[in-house]
């Protein structure tokens, strides 16, 4: 089923994108962000079927850095759609084929994903959060699985969106939506009776790591157009730069530095999306801590995939 590609009908709607940038503008909600890590064209889909209490997600992915806030009135589980994941890094839990990740809101979803692959995901009213299932409290959790449980998880979500696809009138009437919800939930019931309790403990060990991330991003947030430096962060967090190194490269994948650079980076980025002809490049480099010129750009065309210049001439060429 890896190779599967939903259908959009009267019951799933799907997206597909080959191009980064629209991938991201397609994103409005406010709790979602998403960077590439790689350079290039991009092949990613999104499929979303609807569900009574939520919303059942297919999603072909590229290598990139996901933050996804789940509101307090939602629960999220995450499922590998098949044994072929690529490397992926949740709230600093590296994942495995047989790893399934549940979490209530609110909170934050920050992954990595290191390659192509096919995932699933339920976002679900918090009203079905009492079945028994294990107290994650505001904690991501990444459960490694028995397999029989989970292949019978899979084998639910696969044939939803075949049917979804193909025989779209199966699932129109709102009771055989409410059948398929309820499947599901008997599967996650058969999955979450049988899992660890010290995944538990696993992930709360990554909850100092991850807490200092989220500072460190909330004042890159709160500083936006202004470059922030180690020392800077240092100070303000109260702690050294080597333990916040440790905490970003645990949860982020990545050193503080790279991870600094890279968002000032995408911070030019940003601003040349939306250029005008009045926009200068070396205003914007120099304004996000880039003094050397030609080391920016050669750092932005690696990451990018091409020149500053070639992403203004775009946006300047889509506003003519």
């Amino acid at each position: 089923m890896g190779r599967f590609e939903p259908r959009s009908s009267a019951v799933p709607s799907v997206s597909r994108f080959a191009d980064a940038d629209a991938f991201q503008q397609s994103l409005r909600s406010a709790s979602v962000a998403i960077w590439p890590t790689r350079a290039g064209p991009i092949s990613a889909m999104q499929g979303v079927l609807p569900l009574p209490d939520g919303e059942l997600y297919l999603l072909r992915t590229f290598p990139r850095i996901v933050d996804v806030g789940v509101p307090a009135t939602r629960l999220l589980v995450v499922v590998p759609w098949d044994d072929h994941c690529p490397e992926t890094i949740v709230n600093g839990q590296t994942l495995n084929p047989a790893s399934l990740v549940l979490g209530r809101g609110p909170g934050y979803y920050r992954m990595i994903e290191k390659g192509e692959g096919f995932g699933a995901a339920l976002l679900l009213s918090t009203a079905l959060a009492d079945r028994g299932w294990p107290p994650t409290g505001r904690m991501f959790v990444a459960f490694d699985t028995p397999r029989p449980a989970l292949l019978q998880l899979r084998s639910v979500l696969q044939h939803a969106f075949v049917v979804a696809s193909y025989f779209p009138s199966q699932l129109m009437p709102a009771p055989a939506r409410l059948g398929l919800q309820e499947q599901l939930l008997e599967a996650l019931d058969r999955v979450f009776a049988e899992v660890r309790r010290a995944d538990l403990l696993r992930a709360l060990s990554f909850q100092t790591s991850l807490t200092i991330v989220e500072r460190i991003e909330e004042i890159l947030e709160g500083g936006l157009g202004e470059p922030v430096y180690s020392d800077d962060l240092a100070a303000r967090l109260h702690v050294s730069i080597r333990t916040m190194n440790s905490a970003m490269t645990r949860i982020r994948g990545t050193s503080l530095h790279r991870y600094l650079r890279a968002r000032r980076l995408w911070a030019v980025r940003r601003t040349l999306l939306d250029g005008t002809p009045a926009t200068r490049i070396k205003t914007v480099a120099l304004a996000n801590g880039f003094w050397h010129l030609g080391d920016f750009a050669s750092q932005y065309t690696l990451k990018f995939g091409e020149h500053p210049s070639e992403t203004l001439a775009r946006a300047i060429g889509r506003r003519g």
